[in-house]
């Protein structure tokens, strides 16, 4: 009889091993993807806020109250495009910070997240014609190099006079990445 009970005991111990095992692994798959769920509605929050949205700038150049460099959808202002690079790339990196905070990427996302370590890239390219090639219009934020991150592609088009796109009008490409 103690034999027996030995044996059932090793096996509902061992079963019960093998669920909590593989419950412990699966909550972290689903954990993990609901977290880049989240970072995927930011990044597309803030391309939809920079593309569709005229932005309020104070001040020549100009500091965002609220970032946005559309003109009239789907062209892209290159004034602000330019302000927004010179903004974001303040050698105190106080342009960085404060563009965190507009975003919204300082906000907590579940209880114990503090929101200090979440960060953004932002490039702004304009697709010229072949003989002169592609234009860095802005560049914003760090590479993500190797982080697990949330990824937007959006299209517009910018004036960009003297250059040799169509009527000077050129395709715009806007990254958005957060992680």
């Amino acid at each position: 009889m103690v034999f027996e009970f030995t044996i059932a005991a090793l096996m509902f111990f061992g079963i019960m091993f093998f669920i909590i095992s593989y419950l412990n692994q699966s909550v972290r798959n689903y954990s993990s993807d609901a977290y880049t769920e989240v970072l995927q509605g930011k990044a597309f929050q803030i391309s939809d806020v920079l593309v569709k949205n005229p932005g309020i700038w104070v001040g020549d150049p100009g500091e965002p109250m609220v970032p946005g460099v559309e003109a009239e959808w789907p062209v892209l202002n290159s004034t602000k495009m330019a302000w927004l690079n010179v903004f974001c790339t303040k050698p105190d990196g106080t342009g960085y910070s404060e563009l965190k905070s507009l975003f919204g990427l300082k906000e907590k996302l579940y209880d114990f997240d503090t929101g200090e370590n979440r960060n953004f890239n932002i490039t702004m390219t304009a697709l010229r014609g072949p003989s002169e090639g592609p234009a860095e219009l802005v560049n914003c934020g760090k590479d993500p190099a190797g982080s697990r991150r949330a990824y937007i592609k959006r299209v517009g088009v910018t004036e960009l006079p003297g250059s040799a796109c169509s009527g000077n009008i050129c395709l715009t490409i806007v990254d958005v990445s957060v992680w």
